[in-house]
Formats: structure tokens, C-alpha cells, sequence
């Protein structure tokens, strides 16, 4: 789930950014870029992953910025303040939304007092949930039904679509910053996932055979992946739901 919604999700942004690429090609490409990247240090991705939070922090504050600049706003029509349609799919997306839970086994086995990880993990998602809120009630009150799937594609932008004056760039480096955040996540989020595939594949068939075909793991899955995303790039939230 983490690494089919990273992959849409770079995807979309790489389409951003060359508006001429369909979806196979923009999928096609940030799997390629995230199998380049698992030849890169962990550690250095972590670092890199961990620096870029001010790429999505910085893309939070133009969203906003962008709403609050729009010649006008969106209609009080528009604001629906539930739609019992929408919350199955809204699920879906928040469970995945901290692509962390495969780090959590290995942060409790570092930590002092990992009687307090239950603790810890309760105050993370609620700072999860204030930020969410902080972003997304002002966020759908300025843009009503025009607001995207994806937040980026709204930055910079009026609620056609149409770059706003002076804030047009915004549009294309939120997206650039976007990229350079999730495709070396793709790679961290792939690591555990290859790593629990190869340990079941040594109690099968061997480990001597298991070492033959570890090359073509993170690869084949990566194509699965890939041809998943691409079916389902459209119906995230739907797919997410079933996993």
C-alpha cells in the first residue's frame, strides 16, 4: 500500500511538471528512478527523506497562500460539510498517510523505553491529525470543488487551473519538490518490503537459491507495482481500501 501510493503519487507530480507524459510514462519513470535510488545508502535516503519534510511543509503554506489569493473564492454552494460517500475513501488514504509503520518494529528495538512507544505513536498521530485539519477545512473552504486529489496541482493556480499572476511558479517548483520527496521514499519504503519477501522466499526454496534470485526481487517488485499503479491511478483511495 505505502509503495503503490508513493508511486501514483510521484507519478502525478511528475505529470505536473511535463504535462505532455501520460500516466504509464510518468509511472514507468518514478519506478525507474526509485530502483536507481535503492543503490544509494540508506542512510543518506533517510537524510535526504528527512530534509525534504521542508519541501512539504513549504507546499502546505503555498496552498494556502494560493487560496487566499484567488480572485474568488469558491461558491457557498459548493461547501458540504459531510459527505458520507467520501469518508470510506478518506479511510483508505489515512491509514496509509504515515508511510511509516514498517520503520515501527525497528524504532521500538532503539528506543530507551519502548513501554512508551504506544504513547509516543498516540501523540504523532494526533499532531498528524492537527496538521491534516490545519491544511484541509481552510483548504476546501477556499477552493470548494475545484480543490484536487492532489493539493500541489492547486498551488499557483485559480480555480480553473489557470496560473494566478506572480504566483504561477509556485505551481511548477511544489511539484519539483514533490518528486525529489517521494521518489527516495519509494526506495526506503521498498528495503523493508524486499527484506521480508527474501526471508520468506530462504524458507522455501533455500537460502542459497534465495540468494540467486535477490537481484531480481526489489525489481519484479517494482514492475507488480508499477502495472498495479497504473490500472488503479485514478481509484487510489479504492485500491488502498482493499489492500
Amino acid at each position: 500500500g505505502y509503495l503503490l501510493s508513493t508511486i501514483v503519487c510521484s507519478a502525478m507530480n511528475i505529470m505536473q511538471l511535463f504535462q505532455q507524459m501520460n500516466v504509464s510514462g510518468s509511472i514507468g519513470l518514478a519506478v525507474a528512478g526509485a530502483y536507481g535510488l535503492t543503490f544509494v545508502p540508506a542512510k543518506t535516503l533517510t537524510r535526504v527523506n528527512v530534509m525534504s519534510n521542508l519541501v512539504f511543509v513549504a507546499c502546505c503554506l503555498m496552498f494556502l497562500v494560493t487560496g487566499l489569493m484567488l480572485p474568488s473564492k469558491a461558491p457557498a454552494s459548493e461547501i458540504q460539510y459531510v459527505k458520507p460517500h467520501g469518508v470510506l475513501a478518506a479511510a483508505g488514504i489515512l491509514v496509509y498517510s504515515p508511510a511509516g509503520h514498517s520503520f515501527f518494529p525497528r524504532l521500538i528495538q532503539q528506543m530507551e523505553e519502548p513501554s512508551q512507544f504506544p504513547r509516543c505513536i498516540r501523540r504523532a498521530y494526533l499532531a498528524a491529525i492537527v496538521v491534516y485539519l490545519g491544511i484541509a477545512v481552510p483548504g476546501y473552504y477556499l477552493f470548494g470543488n475545484a480543490t484536487q486529489p492532489s493539493a500541489v496541482r492547486n498551488i499557483g493556480v485559480d480555480l480553473k487551473l489557470m496560473p494566478l499572476p506572480d504566483l504561477g511558479w509556485m505551481n511548477t517548483a511544489a511539484a519539483l519538490g514533490m518528486v525529489l520527496k517521494l521518489v527516495p521514499m519509494q526506495a526506503l519504503v521498498l528495503s523493508p518490503l524486499t527484506a521480508v519477501i527474501q526471508g520468506a522466499m530462504a524458507g522455501r526454496i533455500g537460502e542459497s537459491a534465495a540468494d540467486v534470485a535477490k537481484p531480481w526481487v526489489a525489481p519484479l517488485v517494482l514492475l507488480v507495482s508499477s502495472i498495479l499503479a497504473a490500472h488503479f491511478a485514478n481509484e487510489m483511495a479504492l485500491l488502498l481500501n482493499l489492500i
